[in-house]
């Protein structure tokens, strides 16, 4: 079981870097550069296409993010965080979107946003609680 755990848990990061990393994602061929530093702007921008009946969008973007990163919350309790102490696993849940952004801004495969910080933390978050891992740190 352990061996299989480990298997999906190394396809899952592979997958990963490819969806954060692997394609072009600013459909200009990496010219352009797009930074968001408003928090809950582009969060507004995808809620409001709700009203228009554009709810794939609002699911991709915003649910998307969360999703996404909610087995990325569960490796790191279950494979890292060893320490009873809660704020390590904030620190690091925080500082992965952080990198990630930085790192796709450098590279031009994605847009500079703190919405994607804030939803790829919830994700990592819901990943954590759903791991157990406040049951451990008790």
């Amino acid at each position: 079981m352990k061996k299989s755990l480990k298997i999906i848990s190394i396809a899952y990061l592979i997958i990963l870097l490819y969806l954060l990393f692997g394609r072009d994602m600013n459909f200009s061929g990496g010219q352009f550069i797009s930074v968001n530093l408003i928090p809950f702007l582009t969060i507004k921008n995808y809620t409001s296409l709700i009203a228009y009946g554009r709810y794939q969008l609002f699911m991709i973007n915003v649910i998307g993010n969360i999703i996404v990163f909610i087995p990325l919350g569960y490796l790191i309790a279950k494979y890292f965080i060893k320490s009873k102490k809660k704020y390590i696993f904030f620190i690091i849940a925080i500082s992965i979107p952080c990198i990630i952004e930085i790192t796709q801004y450098i590279f031009r495969v994605g847009i500079l946003d703190i919405d994607d910080v804030i939803l790829n933390f919830i994700g990592i978050v819901l990943g954590y609680f759903l791991s157990g891992g406040t049951k451990r740190d008790k």
